[in-house]
């Protein structure tokens, strides 16, 4: 049976070896910048980091992405998570859908299920609704029954009630914190 965080795991250097490049991870960037710009004040869709993040591997997001997508995006998430900082993927009011949020160190027990880290030490933490046992499998399951139709048809940002695919001043916004990961070395 095909293993997709064993499959991650394999690329992991790779991964590392273009964030020498960065100062922070883009997902991170993103995070902040879409805070700092006022578009919200929670955080990020899953699909949307999915989508930006993949889009930042090459100019154009490939024709469809997979379960693959998001599990590189989990993994990211996990492992490169800035110090005294955590990560939360959790249940957004509005528009009911995952989002990832970047917070403090504090009051873990609030903060929802600890994914274990297959190596190295883990801030990741999912709402119970998306992590059933404390393994990113699970996460990685259950988030794609809510979020992988989306994500493998393109649909990244989410507006009136559904997700579309990036607009331009969407794209605009992952280029900005594009260059925010590239001049804050």
């Amino acid at each position: 049976m095909f293993n997709i965080v064993d499959a991650l795991l394999s690329v992991t250097s790779a991964a590392e070896r273009a964030l020498g490049s960065m100062s922070k991870p883009l997902w991170q960037a993103l995070c902040e910048q879409w805070v700092a710009e006022h578009r919200g004040n929670t955080g990020l869709t899953v699909p949307f980091l999915v989508g930006a993040t993949q889009r930042s591997n090459s100019a154009d997001l490939p024709a469809q992405l997979d379960q693959a997508a998001l599990a590189k995006l989990l993994f990211e998430l996990q492992s490169q998570c800035p110090p005294n900082r955590c990560v939360r993927i959790e249940m957004c009011g509005t528009p009911e859908k995952p989002v990832v949020k970047v917070s403090e160190l504090t009051d873990v027990q609030s903060h929802g299920e600890l994914l274990k880290a297959r190596k190295g030490k883990s801030r990741l933490y999912v709402s119970q609704t998306y992590a059933h046992d404390s393994t990113m499998e699970s996460a990685i399951r259950a988030l794609w029954k809510v979020v992988g139709p989306a994500i493998a048809s393109g649909g990244f940002s989410y507006n009136d009630g559904k997700f579309h695919p990036f607009s331009s001043d969407e794209e605009a916004f992952i280029e900005r914190a594009k260059q925010c990961c590239l001049t804050h070395r």
